[in-house]
């Protein structure tokens, strides 16, 4: 089957594409499990973690985070660079504000495609997981809550960033993207960082 390359945003220190489905080359990944877990680079593809950090000058691997509706963080700075997978579970627990992440100033904080607020239906319960979040809304005699604007706040608040780019696709809506939540897919959004 043919690997599509969805998505791909330039920076100064590299490039990040998303690809619907595990694209032929190496990389550095990690067993994701929905923790607020981060590694450092180099890692074993079986460290159970969501998220990898690295200093540039020893990065010899592409970075991979594979999603289905969370968000694929990518933070970078002139000697840094982390991806993170955030779902609501990791956000609850502050993956995005991780001890590691803190170390670094970040220059660039990009959230890739993910659900958006719009579309992301939750229980009445489901508050008090983010009990104190302005986020949620009424849709259609639905609850429905906006993970990339809560990600924004925390990200605002404990790392003092405020220049934010974020992708303006949702992953549940737009059918190139593979969704867990639109049709409980198996495949996987591969969200990867390379150097130049």
């Amino acid at each position: 089957m043919k690997v599509n390359k969805l998505l791909e945003k330039i920076f100064k220190q590299g490039k990040f594409t998303v690809f619907d489905d595990k694209p032929d080359f190496d990389f550095a990944s990690v067993h994701q499990i929905h923790s607020a877990d981060i590694v450092t680079f180099p890692c074993d593809n079986s460290e159970k973690a969501d998220g990898i950090s690295a200093e540039l000058k020893n990065l010899t691997l592409p970075l991979a985070i594979k999603t289905a509706d969370c968000m694929p963080v990518l933070y970078l700075s002139k000697t840094h660079v982390a991806v993170v997978h955030a779902g609501w579970r990791g956000l609850r627990d502050k993956i995005l504000v991780h001890p590691l992440l803190k170390e670094q100033v970040w220059d660039s904080i990009y959230i890739g495609p993910s659900i958006s607020g719009e579309a992301f239906e939750v229980s009445s319960d489901f508050r008090e997981e983010f009990p104190h979040s302005p986020h949620f809304k009424q849709r259609d005699n639905k609850l429905v809550f906006d993970l990339i604007a809560e990600a924004r706040d925390q990200l605002s608040q404990e790392l003092n960033f405020r220049e934010f780019d974020t992708s303006k696709v949702c992953t549940f809506t737009n059918t190139d993207y593979n969704s867990y939540r639109k049709d409980k897919t198996d495949k996987r959004n591969y969200n990867i960082f390379q150097m130049n």
